[in-house]
């Protein structure tokens, strides 16, 4: 998906889902969604979590994964977000309020920090 949304420039936007934020997975999506739409409308190439998160509440459930169910977010981060991250097509992150009361979007700030990737923080959705 992200090598059919080159040449870049491509923003994600990042904040809570499944812990903090909102207290409510629903709620969280809609505050996600509606940063991404106001991106968009900016003409800003936005590659969208959303589509991921029934793929991910599927792999939750895998013995694999049972550390996740547990609270243990990182290793499912690593290895789905990880390599996006690292592949240099996603160019600069948005992050939502309340962006900081996530387990995941703690993690997706200090992949930024670390891989020299543009941050940006929205004030308001």
């Amino acid at each position: 998906v992200l090598e059919k949304m080159q040449p870049g420039p491509v923003a994600m936007v990042c904040g809570p889902i499944s812990t903090g934020g909102l207290c409510s997975v629903e709620k969280n999506l809609e505050v996600l969604d509606k940063a991404v739409a106001n991106l968009k409308s900016q003409n800003i190439k936005v590659f969208e979590q959303r589509p991921l998160e029934k793929h991910i509440r599927r792999l939750c459930e895998l013995p694999a994964y049972e550390s996740y169910k547990k609270g243990n977010y990182i290793c499912l981060l690593e290895e789905l977000y990880g390599p996006l991250f690292k592949s240099g097509l996603i160019h600069e992150m948005h992050f939502i309020p309340l962006w900081y009361t996530s387990v995941g979007t703690k993690w997706e700030h200090k992949q930024a920090v670390r891989l020299g990737i543009k941050k940006e923080y929205i004030k308001f959705v």
